[in-house]
């Protein structure tokens, strides 16, 4: 995810050049750091999830509910929504 940041943070940089370009280029920027702190915190609790897992084999226990699923699927509709909103706003010929 912190990949598919950096990517949207270039396309908005590449679109701030172009004549006639987007209309909110602060949104693009919102959409990148949206992403990175999503990988950011993917990372972080990725630890903790692989620690409940291990445990909960090593007891026999049921295994813990993918609770960090849901905060990926959250981030994607979001940034999906936000991207989908800038590209209707753009000029066609100025799509980035």
């Amino acid at each position: 995810m912190a990949a598919d940041g950096a990517r949207t943070r270039r396309l908005r940089r590449r679109s701030r050049t172009a004549p006639g370009g987007q209309t909110l280029p602060w949104a693009w920027e919102t959409v990148g750091v949206l992403l990175i702190v999503a990988g950011v915190v993917t990372a972080a609790l990725a630890r903790r999830r692989w620690r409940a897992m291990d445990a909960a084999i090593r007891e026999g226990e049921p295994l813990p509910a993918p609770g960090i699923a849901v905060m990926i699927a959250g981030v994607i509709v979001l940034c999906g929504l936000i991207i989908t909103a800038l590209l209707l706003g753009t000029n066609p010929g100025h799509v980035p």
